[in-house]
């Protein structure tokens, strides 16, 4: 008798296995089909739209206005700015080059176009401010042309209209009763003005600055 029992046992052991197989596989199906339904929605989390999709907030340099105004300012930004002023107002650059024997360093913020020169000054203030329209690959002036250039984030503009993306042709006009200084016919710069504007070659203009009176 002991021996039928232990012959069922034997009989019954592979059912049992073939059972805890299923279970298995069943469990690890259930857990791959949550994943896949789980995935979508962590894509999506604000955390990962934050860092994608985020929009730029222009209030901090755009405050009291988005005016280029010669001599003084480019939106919140004033020559003359500390540099201390420039890094609470805006936070830490994007992108930088350090001051040397020849020239101070300068600031680029990406998101924001714009560019943030400094004197070489042990308390360095700011000299010029450029809104710059960002080109897609480094290259030079000789072949810079606005379909290479980055979509614009933030519009600042004169209060003739004359923005990222206007013509050489709406600058020429709208400052016909001056004269300017043309750089190889990559630059229109407007010394008894105080503004200057670098142009592409297909004669778009890709930067604006205004610096300091000399």
């Amino acid at each position: 008798m002991i021996h039928s029992n232990i012959r069922s046992d034997a009989r019954q052991a592979p059912v049992l296995n073939l059972i805890s197989r299923r279970e298995e596989t069943a469990v690890k199906q259930f857990l791959a089909i949550l994943c896949l339904l789980l995935l979508p929605a962590a894509l999506s989390s604000p955390a990962s739209a934050k860092k994608h999709n985020a929009p730029v907030d222009s209030s901090r340099v755009t405050s009291p206005d988005n005016h280029i105004i010669p001599y003084q300012r480019i939106g919140a930004i004033r020559l003359g700015m500390g540099m201390d002023e420039v890094q609470s107002m805006l936070g830490k650059a994007t992108g930088w080059t350090n001051a040397d024997t020849i020239s101070g360093a300068t600031w680029n913020y990406g998101d924001l176009n714009l560019q943030i020169s400094f004197d070489k000054g042990a308390a360095p203030v700011v000299t010029s401010i450029r809104t710059v329209a960002w080109s897609r690959k480094p290259g030079t002036l000789g072949n810079l042309y606005w379909k290479g250039i980055e979509p614009v984030k933030v519009i600042f503009q004169t209060i003739d209209g004359i923005t990222l993306g206007s013509s050489a042709f709406d600058v020429r006009r709208a400052y016909s009763n001056y004269g300017y200084e043309d750089v190889q016919g990559f630059s229109m710069n407007y010394k008894s003005l105080g503004l200057s504007f670098s142009i592409t070659r297909d004669h778009m203009v890709w930067a604006i600055g205004i610096y300091q009176p000399q």
